[in-house]
């Protein structure tokens, strides 16, 4: 495989104006993958993370302790505790974070190649 990594902010819809977000892909040599999604300064609660349009998992955000909030997911084909399986592909796809109906983020991810 083709060792791959980027880190990107998704887009900020303006729901929430100083909210940020961002999304870091890793592959190795053995095809190792990792993908992991971090939202900040967003109001406390679960949040979905939508990539190519499927529900993948709940973002829960909390708050940080110094007055932000923030909340993450990281997936990987070999999770350890608290990761999810990466069991889809999430290069060139759509990903979104929704809450209630109201898409806070997005970004389409480049394909890889």
């Amino acid at each position: 495989a083709v060792p791959l990594r980027f880190k990107l902010p998704l887009f900020n819809t303006g729901v929430v104006s100083n909210a940020t977000a961002s999304v870091e892909f890793k592959r190795d040599e053995q095809n190792n993958s990792s993908f992991q999604v971090e939202i900040e300064d967003v109001p406390v609660g679960d949040y979905n993370l939508l990539i190519g349009g499927v529900l993948h998992a709940t973002v829960s955000v909390v708050s940080d302790g110094s007055g932000g909030t923030r909340g993450q997911v990281e997936f990987s084909d070999e999770p350890d505790a608290g990761e999810l399986q990466l069991n889809f592909d999430p290069l060139g796809q759509r990903v979104e974070v929704t809450s209630n109906g109201a898409t806070y983020f997005a970004r389409t991810l480049p394909d890889g190649n």
